[in-house]
């Protein structure tokens, strides 16, 4: 095994909670290449991740010629697609994982997961590793320390207001308030009541999303 394909192809949010799947690739199969399928958007996030060899965007054009390019040994679908589903068995593509739960997997994955993220009681990046099964067996890993296998770097040459508000000693959270709809809506309301909290007790409180 040479080449392992991770394809997440939808929200940055749900991007980031894959990325301990790419974590944990390389610490149990430290010879592979781990290659990851994503959105252009998400590409810079991608590039900063250490365990990821090689990141490209469904939304170039050429993205199955890319994908055929590389003779990926696995495709791991943590998204389920119909079309890349079918471009990966047209790829030949020996080891093809995914869920029972998508009709158009039972026709081109042979290997398959059962199980439902929406009556899920897991955080979803500890979900995803389920995925990992067939290539590293059945994971235990808990919310303590799933942190670890992120593997996202700094990024050189930030501006400095950026900078200063990164990496200053008062402590930091971060939160993540829209899903497009892909989860439950927390609502605005609670996210801003959350943040007036956090900034009373002193720390610094970040907001990530893109443009609308």
């Amino acid at each position: 095994m040479k080449k392992i394909l991770i394809s997440r192809t939808d929200a940055i949010g749900d991007v980031i909670l894959t990325l301990p799947m790419t974590g944990i690739l390389k610490e149990r199969l430290p010879e592979v290449e781990i290659h990851f399928l994503g959105r252009g958007y998400t590409l810079p996030i991608l590039q900063h991740c250490r365990h990821i060899d090689h990141a490209f965007s469904m939304d170039d054009p050429k993205w199955i010629e890319n994908m055929e390019r590389e003779h990926y040994d696995v495709i791991v679908h943590v998204f389920p697609r119909k079309n890349l589903a079918y471009a990966a068995l047209r790829a030949d593509i020996p080891m093809r994982i995914g869920v029972s739960r998508r009709w158009y997997h039972l026709l081109t994955c042979n290997r398959l997961l059962h199980f439902s993220r929406r009556n899920a009681d897991l955080h979803e990046a500890r979900l995803n590793l389920k995925l990992l099964a067939p290539l590293v067996g059945e994971l235990t890993i808990g919310p303590q320390k799933i942190h670890e296998y992120y593997g996202l770097a700094t990024p050189g040459n930030l501006p400095t207001e950026i900078d200063l508000h990164l990496f200053g000693d008062v402590p930091k959270i971060i939160l993540h308030p829209l899903s497009k709809g892909s989860a439950r809506e927390w609502g605005l309301a609670n996210f801003r009541k959350l943040a007036e909290m956090l900034l009373e007790k002193g720390c610094q409180v970040i907001l990530t999303g893109t443009a609308a």
